[in-house]
């Protein structure tokens, strides 16, 4: 039980502890144990490497401007995350057949994008 609350905020714990003692079958607890865990996980990385995860690369960092890129060679689509940290502004796109399109987003990029905005300083 210990590992449970290694690098935990003082708010996870008491969440962990007060869940412990409500009436929730011990598949109910398991599934938030690994929840919690996951969340602590996540606040002790990086965008930077909640990024690399995901596949992308830090390929423009200056003039305020920080951009991830992924590139697919199996389908030949390029991946752009941007942010434009004078503005407060992110862009998200992929360019597939010389097109640009908007880009799709699934829980795990917003979670690396809110990652890097507080990284950035905006919230």
């Amino acid at each position: 039980m210990n590992n449970l609350f290694e690098n935990s905020t003082i708010e996870d714990a008491k969440e962990i502890i007060k869940n412990m003692f409500n009436d929730i079958t011990p598949g109910q607890f398991e599934n938030l144990k690994k929840q919690t865990i996951e969340k602590i996980k996540q606040n002790n990385i990086s965008a930077k490497t909640m990024f690399e995860r995901l596949g992308y690369v830090i390929d423009i960092d200056c003039l305020g401007i920080l951009r991830y890129t992924k590139h697919d060679t199996n389908y030949n689509i390029d991946y752009y995350i941007k942010f434009f940290n004078d503005l407060k502004e992110i862009s998200c796109n992929k360019v597939e057949e010389n097109e640009l399109l908007i880009l799709d987003i699934d829980l795990n990029l917003l979670q690396a994008i809110n990652k890097q905005v507080e990284e950035l300083g905006w919230k």
